[in-house]
Order: structure tokens, then sequence, then C-alpha cells
């Protein structure tokens, strides 16, 4: 996903669906919770869309992404 990201790909092409959002502000805990039911086999992606300031890319295109599969 990040390759697709940082060529301005389609990020439809590597999307499956849509999980949820959490918000923080910067150093705090989010003050919501996530709950969702992973399923076993599938590769789900972390993505941070924040920037810091306008004009400046999002934390995704500076390496705040992670992905992990479930067993």
């Amino acid at each position: 996903m990040l390759t697709v990201m940082q060529n301005d790909g389609d990020r439809e092409d590597v999307v499956d669906g849509f999980g949820g959002v959490l918000i923080a502000d910067p150093g705090e805990v989010g003050w919501g919770r996530l709950a969702v039911e992973l399923e076993p086999g599938r590769t789900y992606a972390l993505v941070c869309n924040f920037t810091d300031a306008e004009g400046d890319p999002p934390h995704s295109a500076l390496g705040m992404i992670a992905s992990f599969t479930v067993d």
C-alpha cells in the first residue's frame, strides 16, 4: 500500500473494505475505541493520514504505515 500511495496510485486497488478511524492529538491517546472482527488468513493495514502542517505529506508517505496478517 505504501508503494501505491507514494506513486499516487489508486488506493481502491489495494483496499477491500474500510475498518474505521481513531483520532488523537499529538502525544495523546485517542478517546475512542475501534472494535473489529479480524479474519484469519487476511492481511490488514494500519495507515496514518495525518500531516504535521498544511502542505506537508501525510505521515503514511513518510513511512507511518504497517501491515499484519491474522493467524
